[in-house]
């Protein structure tokens, strides 16, 4: 088994809490859950490692664009490095955490990506991607129509005014901060 762990993978992920506490309490064999905005996949990383700890045998979708976002000029110069692509970094992150095979990635547009989806067919979304207002609300609305009643949606960011008009906008006064940096919301 190999040392490398999702914390070796460069990125953010300080919602490991929640994402141990969906996987725990929330989804179950047969399930379905999407990551929007993966970046390098340290968080993804970590949600496939709850999985494998809690013996949870989850359809897991990976989507992002795997070029950066737009006004982050420490990710385009990542993304430049890689010849305008983190993908293949991505994949290689997934393999030496072994989690090859574990997971399904979709390269395209958040919002866009949804329409791969059937209506009501996620148990668990968490809404991580491009952080402008305009965005998220666009990520949010479209990946609304997917969750099954009984589903999770979370997403990242929301120290952000951007990403808190967003979502408040979105759900008005039926989503909660559940920590200084992440949202929720039940359907």
């Amino acid at each position: 088994m190999s040392d490398f762990t999702h914390n070796n993978i460069q990125g953010w992920c300080d919602y490991e809490d929640l994402y141990t506490r969906v996987v725990s309490e929330h989804l179950k064999d047969g399930n379905v859950a999407v990551e929007v905005g993966a970046w390098l996949g340290r968080s993804a990383a970590f949600f496939m490692s709850e999985l494998k700890r809690q013996g949870k045998n989850v359809k897991f979708y990976c989507v992002d664009l795997f070029a950066g976002e737009q006004d982050d000029g420490y990710m385009n110069s990542v993304v430049a490095d890689n010849g305008g692509s983190i993908l293949k970094l991505f994949e290689e992150n997934m393999v030496k955490c072994g989690h090859g095979g574990c997971y399904t990635t979709i390269v395209g547009d958040s919002a866009g990506s949804a329409s791969q989806f059937e209506n009501c067919s996620l148990d668990f979304c968490f809404v991580d991607a491009n952080h402008s207002y305009e965005n998220v609300k666009r990520d949010v609305l479209s990946w609304i129509p997917k969750m099954k009643k009984g589903s999770i949606m979370a997403g990242h960011d929301v120290d952000r005014p951007s990403v808190s008009s967003a979502v408040s906008d979105c759900f008005g006064i039926t989503w909660q901060k559940i920590s200084e940096r992440c949202w929720i919301r039940r359907f």
